[in-house]
C-alpha cells in the first residue's frame, strides 16, 4: 500500500510551518530579555545620578569634594 503524494506534502507544510513558529518564539524571546538588561539597569542608574554638582566639583564615594575657593 502506498501512501498518497497529498498526506506527505500536509506533512512537510505542517513542519516547516511548526519551525517558522519556533524560530519567531525564540527572537521573540530573545528580544524581550535583551531589552530587559537593556532598561532595568539604566532606570536604576538614573535616580542615583541626578545629584547636579557646581563647577569644579566632584563626587567620590556619594561625598561631594569642592576645590578651596581661591581667594
Amino acid at each position: 500500500m502506498t501512501v498518497p503524494d497529498d498526506i506527505n506534502s500536509r506533512s512537510t507544510r505542517f513542519f516547516g510551518k511548526r519551525i517558522l513558529l519556533v524560530i519567531i518564539i525564540i527572537l521573540i524571546a530573545g528580544l524581550t530579555v535583551g531589552l530587559v538588561f537593556l532598561f532595568i539597569p539604566e532606570s536604576d542608574n538614573a535616580s542615583k545620578n541626578n545629584v547636579i554638582l557646581p563647577p569644579d566639583c566632584y563626587s567620590v564615594n556619594g561625598k561631594q569634594t569642592c576645590p578651596p575657593p581661591k581667594s
